[in-house]
C-alpha cells in the first residue's frame, strides 16, 4: 500500500459550515476512487506567499492518504480541477511507503 500526503488550500471565505461540508465532500471523492483517508492535520487560515484569487490568506489542510492502486491519485485530478473553493493541492508520495 502507498501513501501519499495530500496537501490542500481551501478558500478561508468558506464559514465553518461550508468548509466542513467541502472537506466531506473532498473525502467521498478520495473514497470514490478508492483512496483512504489516514489522519487529518487542519492548519486553519495561514498567510500566503502570493495572492490566490485575490486573497492574502488560505485555509491549509495536510492529510496522510493511502491506496493500493497508484492510478487513482492521477484520477481523482479532473474532480479536484473543478471544485471552485479547492484552490490548490499537491500530492506527494511518502518514501517509506515503498519499501
Amino acid at each position: 500500500m502507498r501513501t501519499y500526503e495530500l496537501m490542500m488550500i481551501l478558500n478561508p471565505q468558506l464559514d465553518a459550515a461550508a468548509l466542513t461540508a467541502l472537506q466531506k465532500e473532498i473525502k467521498d471523492d478520495l473514497k470514490d476512487v478508492s483512496i483512504k483517508v489516514v489522519s487529518e492535520d487542519n492548519w486553519w487560515a495561514r498567510d500566503l506567499a502570493y495572492k490566490i484569487k485575490w486573497s492574502h490568506t488560505g485555509y491549509y489542510c495536510l492529510w496522510q492518504v493511502s491506496t493500493d492502486a497508484p492510478q487513482c491519485v492521477n484520477d481523482i485530478t479532473n474532480t479536484f480541477n473543478i471544485k471552485g473553493d479547492l484552490w490548490r493541492y499537491m500530492f506527494t508520495l511518502n518514501e517509506a511507503s515503498e519499501s
